[in-house]
Parts: C-alpha cells; structure tokens; sequence
C-alpha cells in the first residue's frame, strides 16, 4: 500500500460487499469525496478494513448501471447491476 495515501483515500462507503479469497470486494463506492456507482476496490489479503484508492477494478464503467450486488461463486466473483451481470476471474492477480 502506497504511503502517500490519505485516510480518506484508504476508506470509503459502499453499498455491496462481498469476501472472495481472503480480500474484501466492494462495490457502489463513495471514496475521498467521490461517488462512483460502477467501481469496484478490493482489500489488500486479510484486511478488511483498509480499501485503497488504487486498489480499483473497472468492468464496464461509464454505461449508466450501478453496481447493486456482489456475489463469490468458484474463484469468480460475479458484479449484478441493474440490467447486466458480469463475471470476473478471481483465482490470480
């Protein structure tokens, strides 16, 4: 995790979760005064608490659809907006 990080920009709220290969996967965020509906961050191995800023995953951004669940199923975690499901590939980096 980058030192130069604020604590606003290592926390942020967050409508859906989910814990998929001992990480946090967030989704639906408010984060450093931001709100991005169709961004996702993930927690650094076995901390929950800390969401850094650059720790982001972007599917399908800017489509107009939210984030509104998140859900781990066999190494993929599978993102539901509100008229889309995508399938992300979890088992590596």
């Amino acid at each position: 995790i980058s030192q130069e990080l604020t604590d606003a920009q290592l926390t942020c709220d967050y409508k859906t979760a989910v814990i998929a290969n001992n990480r946090l996967y967030v989704g639906n965020i408010r984060q450093d005064g931001e709100v991005l509906p169709d961004r996702m961050i993930k927690s650094p191995i076995g901390k929950y608490n800390i969401l850094p800023k650059d720790n982001f995953i972007d599917v399908s951004i800017n489509d107009g659809d939210e984030i509104i669940a998140l859900e781990y199923f066999k190494d993929k975690l599978l993102q539901f907006k509100q008229r889309k499901v995508f399938i992300i590939n979890i088992s590596s980096n």
